[in-house]
């Protein structure tokens, strides 16, 4: 039977957030990003035989640097999405996906400014490699074992939808959370082939060039968000960090998988969200909200066009007139 779901912190302190956090994720440091919103976090936790789950709630965007120690973890995004790093790999993690962080894993993180999320702390003997042949270290070496989960993949979405029936059970302290949390141990098993055995970190996330790397993607992205209203240029923001216009391009490409532009655009579609999210009830034309001209709101630079509502429902799954109706 569940423990059930206890209070672990309610605050409004980022630095208890921290302290908070380090005593069940390990190694964690990271800090808001500038002009985010006002910063508030909870955590509940309950444990479930061998698996202790927390239910994380946060606001105020976040620049994640965590290393995973003592054991696994599975978060499960709920609300919100996050890009991330993991032993120098990108990925995205967004409702309907999950992650899987190993014992010495390395994370390198943005977070969206609101998030919503599951945690699940795994034993660490069931992700620890069982064959240590040095030939299998080489090429685990060139080829980090996966961390992103998608609930497309019958496997992974099998687990990740075990793991939400399993916080169900947990939050109503049913009996039958044991049934649920072997369950989730072995749908874990089960992906654990395709996702690879822990493999050796690759050294590379935490060499100085990626770490420069990391930074200036975070550091142009602050710069972009300032300025969404602007039609800048790459060359425009590579002259005010002062570095080359090919090395921002090669960081954005190799940290982020796309362009600063492409990066840009995104930043806008999220900045247009968040505004016509705002402006619900008041009735504005689609047009004018995209434009950001009406209720006084800052301009977030993209054309009122088909191509704007295209990129939005694409990446948010609704027109934007349907987010301004609520």
């Amino acid at each position: 039977m569940s423990s059930g779901f206890a209070e672990v912190f309610n605050t409004a302190d980022f630095g208890a957030f921290e302290a908070g956090l380090s005593q069940w994720l390990g190694s964690h440091r990271s800090h808001l990003r500038r002009g985010a919103d006002a910063f508030h976090a909870s955590c509940h936790a309950a444990r479930v035989g061998t698996l202790q789950l927390l239910l994380l709630r946060g606001r105020g965007e976040l620049e994640l640097d965590r290393t995973q120690l003592g054991c696994g973890l599975l978060w499960i995004p709920l609300r919100g999405r996050s890009e991330e790093r993991i032993n120098g790999r990108f990925v995205q993690a967004e409702p309907g996906q999950a992650l899987l962080f190993r014992p010495g894993d390395h994370l390198l993180g943005l977070t969206d400014t609101e998030v919503t999320g599951l945690s699940v702390l795994l034993p660490a003997p069931l992700l620890l490699e069982t064959d240590s042949a040095e030939a299998d270290t080489r090429s685990r070496r060139r080829h980090p074992p996966e961390s992103l989960l998608d609930s497309r993949k019958p496997a992974d979405g099998a687990l990740i939808q075990a793991t939400r029936r399993l916080a169900q059970a947990a939050a109503r302290r049913d009996p039958t959370a044991a049934i649920a949390a072997a369950a989730v141990l072995d749908q874990l098993a089960e992906s654990l082939p395709r996702l690879g055995a822990r493999g050796v970190s690759d050294r590379r996330a935490d060499s100085v060039a990626v770490r420069r790397r990391w930074e200036l993607v975070v550091e142009a992205s602050r710069w972009m968000e300032a300025h969404l209203g602007e039609g800048f240029r790459v060359a425009d923001l590579a002259a005010t960090l002062q570095t080359p216009v090919r090395t921002l391009q090669h960081s954005f490409a190799q940290e982020l998988g796309r362009s600063p532009l492409a990066h840009a655009r995104l930043l806008r579609l999220h900045a247009l969200r968040r505004r016509l999210q705002q402006a619900q009830g008041r009735q504005e034309p689609v047009a004018i909200a995209a434009q950001m001209t009406a209720c006084g709101l800052p301009a977030c630079g993209l054309p009122a066009c088909g191509e704007t509502a295209r990129g939005y429902r694409t990446l948010f799954g609704e027109l934007p007139r349907q987010t301004l109706a609520g």
